[in-house]
């Protein structure tokens, strides 16, 4: 999908390059032939293709949909950690940081893959621990938050996390 309505002139040198970005709107493949045309003599068509493959990035457990942190007391946390699997065919950007805002106001820490990371790129076949830690310092009536990641820029809820603090 190119982005412009007519020809459009670009100045170059012999070492100059263009760059494309392949983003397909819909899964399998695409191609199409770019035409340029050089110093106004000759036009030289390029083949341009790629392949849009479906995101699978989701729960290693289906049973994970649902973590329960319980009734838990003052100063004792709970933690919990659940697999993430990228199931697709090419790698995924992963952004926990506004499900990592939101839960912070529940008293519960959020990191992808430890040391406090918000943020995570999931190979192809790879998984990510996603790691939950409710730690209140007070009482917190019964809560029930979704966690929504973004996975390649699109929002992807994958689970709900409640919990209380007694």
């Amino acid at each position: 999908n190119i982005a412009c309505s007519s020809a459009v002139s670009l100045p170059l040198t012999p070492f100059d390059s263009i760059s494309l970005t392949f983003s397909p709107a819909a899964v399998g493949k695409h191609e199409t032939r770019l035409r340029f045309l050089v110093n106004g003599l000759w036009v030289v068509a390029v083949r341009v293709g790629g392949e849009g493959c479906e995101m699978r990035f989701e729960l290693a457990e289906p049973s994970d949909q649902r973590v329960h942190f319980g009734a838990v007391r003052p100063k004792q946390p709970a933690t919990r950690s659940i697999t993430l699997v990228n199931r697709s065919r090419r790698e995924v950007e992963v952004s926990a940081l506004e499900a990592a805002e939101a839960l912070r106001a529940k008293s519960v820490a959020l990191t992808l893959g430890g040391e406090g990371a918000t943020q995570a790129t999931v190979r192809p076949r790879g998984s990510v621990q996603l790691l939950l830690r409710f730690a209140p310092e007070a009482r917190i009536p019964r809560f029930s938050q979704p966690v929504v990641l973004q996975v390649c820029s699109l929002a992807r809820p994958l689970l709900l996390v409640d919990g209380s603090c007694i």
